[in-house]
């Protein structure tokens, strides 16, 4: 496993649960866990390539702005 990031679910004013994040990237294909009670963790599998690193960054970019 490639422990990428901790991302903090509260980064704006437009503030969304921890549930409600994970949701919206579920939603998107993109398949993270909670860390603690205010953040989320992305960690990839091995197998995973850095063009489907480059495609979940891309969602995140696309969701959060």
């Amino acid at each position: 496993h490639r422990d990428l990031h901790s991302f903090p679910t509260r980064r704006s004013s437009d503030l969304k649960s921890q549930d409600e994040v994970l949701g919206l990237l579920r939603s998107h294909g993109v398949l993270l866990t909670p860390e603690g009670p205010s953040s989320i963790r992305a960690v990839t599998h091995l197998d995973v390539s850095m063009e489907e690193v480059r495609k979940a960054v891309e969602v995140f970019h696309t969701v959060f702005r």
